[in-house]
């Protein structure tokens, strides 16, 4: 799901442990309506700093009812890990964003991992 890191500038990236912001862009959108739109790259790349715009939203798992309606299913960005038998292996946004994405994030990226911000609408 991580498929946007944006805003590094090349002479902060190769030389510096930098700090992390995540955006996350919530009910049906996906991360290029924050990418397209905000313009961030730039503030990000002249102040050092990693921007993250994951999709945070499970797409795509083949689940009976997941696209039937736009706030529940497909798209539908909801924080939490689901219980249910038929969503739970694969919506678990909870764990994604507090987890899997710091992981991914941490281990892959020349970050200052307790300079890390989430933050969205």
């Amino acid at each position: 799901m991580c498929r946007k890191v944006c805003g590094v500038s090349p002479k902060h990236f190769l030389r510096y442990e930098l700090s992390v912001i995540v955006i996350s862009v919530g009910l049906t959108c996906t991360e290029q309506n924050f990418v397209t739109k905000a313009g961030a790259q730039r503030a990000a790349a002249e102040h050092g700093l990693i921007v993250v715009a994951p999709d945070t939203s499970p797409r795509g798992c083949g689940i009976e009812g997941e696209d039937d309606s736009y706030d529940f299913g497909s798209g539908a960005g909801f924080y939490v890990d689901s219980t249910e038998d038929k969503w739970k292996s694969n919506y678990r946004m909870y764990s994604y964003v507090t987890k899997e994405l710091p992981e991914i994030i941490n281990s892959n990226f020349p970050v200052l991992t307790d300079q890390c911000s989430i933050f969205g609408h």
